[in-house]
């Protein structure tokens, strides 16, 4: 998740997996790492996101957006491209502008993440089901709701006057392998490989040789659909904990309760990695792999264009 003042943390399921609790922005998330430096040159107004789908199925992409936070201006950011849409597999692509909006202070702002949805059924309407990602059940997603778990994350905050900050996460589990990369460069604010660096994890968890095959994805983490098939690994917070309100109040997998924070945080604060999230890292290091994987996988740039790639 993306080391700025909020950003929707992680997707906190209800029952239904359906409604996303977002955090505001002045909540956990703090700024970039040490050496991402804030730049004068700005990249504008707005930002284009093309989204690619290499995949040999279709897929269909979608968006949450922020809230902006009592302190911020009221409800969610402007949800761009309509909210999502289909990709045909094998080179479907499709480019969205994204607009900015005021936020804290004087300062043009969006944040939120894309994410894929796969097994999708609509039936030439604008309602039907996904068997990961859906949206409420609909084609385009509305402000406020998430997507179902498990499914792979984009997750950026665009900044009119400073950096732009951008990550993968896994912390709602996965569903497709999943790239970002800036086409549209003005200036790189870091010279290591975070700085305009493509954040790309080209494993694909959801295989399996047997039901009992844990090479790519743990059996504790395995997501299948109504005929039995794996659709998605999980994280271990929905796994566990998420849905269940008396272990959500304190959970180590989620980042709550005693394991939140602290505030400004350089490290995982008081929410180490556990052998779940380990298992994530390892196969895809610059990926989050629990709420607190902040220094490993955040990037930033000034740029205009960035290509969002699912199985890159």
């Amino acid at each position: 998740m993306i080391s700025w003042k909020g950003f929707a943390l992680f997707t906190v399921c209800t029952v239904a997996f359906l409604m996303v609790l977002t955090v505001p922005l002045n909540a956990q998330r703090t700024g970039p790492r040490s050496g991402a430096t804030m730049v004068k040159q700005t990249a504008g107004n707005t930002r284009t996101v093309t989204f690619v789908n290499n995949c040999k199925v279709d897929v269909w992409w979608a968006v949450i957006t922020s809230d902006k936070g009592k302190d911020c201006g009221s409800g969610f950011f402007a949800m761009p491209g309509n909210g999502g849409d289909k990709l045909a597999k094998q080179g479907g692509r499709q480019t969205i502008t994204v607009n900015l909006e005021k936020g804290c202070g004087n300062n043009m702002v969006w944040s939120g993440n894309f994410y894929p949805r796969t097994g999708c059924d609509f039936k030439n309407t604008n309602v039907g089901l996904c068997e990961t990602g859906g949206c409420g059940d609909q084609l385009h997603c509305k402000a406020g709701v998430g997507g179902a778990p498990p499914k792979s994350l984009a997750e950026f905050r665009f900044d009119q006057n400073g950096n732009d900050f951008y990550d993968l996460s896994f912390v709602d589990g996965f569903n497709l392998p999943i790239q970002i990369k800036p086409t549209a460069i003005i200036k790189k604010p870091r010279n290591d490989k975070y700085g305009c660096g493509v954040s790309a994890c080209k494993f694909d968890f959801v295989q399996e040789t047997n039901v009992k095959d844990e090479t790519s994805c743990l059996n504790d983490l395995k997501v299948r659909n109504g005929r039995g098939t794996l659709v998605g690994c999980t994280s271990a917070c929905q796994a566990f904990d998420a849905g269940h309100a008396d272990r959500m109040a304190n959970s180590k997998y989620c980042c709550t309760g005693s394991y939140f924070g602290p505030a400004n945080r350089n490290d995982a604060g008081n929410c180490p990695s556990t052998s779940y999230s380990d298992f994530f890292k390892k196969k895809c290091p610059d990926a989050y792999a629990w709420p607190q994987d902040d220094n490993n996988s955040t990037f930033s740039c000034v740029a205009t264009a960035y290509e969002v790639t699912f199985c890159p």
